[in-house]
């Protein structure tokens, strides 16, 4: 039986770095899988469920992975557009954990503010006055060139802090591992 198995879906490729660095750290110890190829998870002591949040919630097929734990310990992480741990990070955590079984115990969760998909922005850009993620006067008025320059510079910062995750991860899973 080996100690974790890591469980990802991404759609811009955020969670998947995301779940190979914990991959990455925690060594032989653990397995990688991709939702739709996820094996027996009997075999494993904590399951890592790594997805990417939409509309608030885990993406459908982290929802229906979520709905067939069964007492198990887990790990909930997530990556999403917004800041990491505003309302809409922590709600987002919290509603993940109503996919779960009452048998289930969520041992640990992080969350990680990604890139945002570039078609997301483009539609948020359409969208009318007075809707929560429509733009404001100033990105109507020129701010969008502003919008797509920040963007492009909270990516690169993101690649910085990816590759400088793994230190981080490593003091995460050695205090999970504690409990056992």
């Amino acid at each position: 039986m080996k100690d974790f198995l890591i469980v990802y879906s991404s759609k811009t490729g955020n969670t998947e770095k995301v779940a190979k660095k914990f991959y990455e750290v925690a060594g032989e110890r653990c397995d990688l899988a991709a939702v739709k190829q996820v094996p027996a998870v009997d075999d494993y002591k904590v399951i890592f469920a790594g997805y990417w949040v939409d509309k608030g919630e885990p993406d459908k097929d982290m929802q229906e992975f979520l709905q067939t734990l069964d007492n198990k310990k887990v790990v909930l992480f997530q990556t999403l557009g917004a800041e990491a741990y505003s309302e809409h990070g922590i709600s987002s955590l919290a509603n993940a954990g109503r996919y779960l079984s009452t048998g289930c115990k969520v041992v640990g969760t992080l969350s990680i503010r990604g890139a945002i998909d570039p078609k997301l922005i483009e539609t948020m850009m359409k969208m009318p006055e007075g809707h929560s993620h429509a733009p404001t006067e100033e990105s109507k008025n020129g701010g969008r060139t502003q919008v797509l320059i920040l963007m492009k510079q909270i990516c690169k910062l993101q690649e910085s802090i990816y590759k400088n995750l793994s230190l981080f991860m490593t003091g995460f899973i050695n205090k999970i591992c504690m409990d056992f």
